[in-house]
C-alpha cells in the first residue's frame, strides 16, 4: 500500500478516514470512541466510562474531524 501524499510505502493507515500514509506523512490527533446521550437527562447526571479516549491516534493531516459533545 501507498502514502496518499508521496507514493511511499505506508506504515499506518488513518483512524478518520481509512488512507494510507508513510511515517513522513503521518501525524496525530484525539480519537474518541463510544457512544452517549446527546442531552444532559438529569441535573445529577454526570456521565459514564462508555468510552475510550487514544491521545496519538495516526491521523493524515488531510481529513477534516469534528468532535461532539455527549453525556
Amino acid at each position: 500500500m501507498k502514502c496518499i501524499f508521496c507514493d511511499e510505502e505506508a506504515r499506518a493507515i488513518c483512524k478518520f478516514c481509512g488512507c494510507a500514509i508513510c511515517s513522513i506523512h503521518r501525524k496525530t490527533k484525539v480519537f474518541l470512541s463510544g457512544f452517549g446521550k446527546k442531552t444532559r437527562s438529569a441535573i445529577f447526571d454526570s456521565g459514564s466510562n462508555s468510552g475510550v479516549r487514544v491521545n496519538d491516534a495516526s491521523w493524515c493531516g488531510k481529513c477534516d474531524v469534528e468532535y461532539e459533545k455527549t453525556f
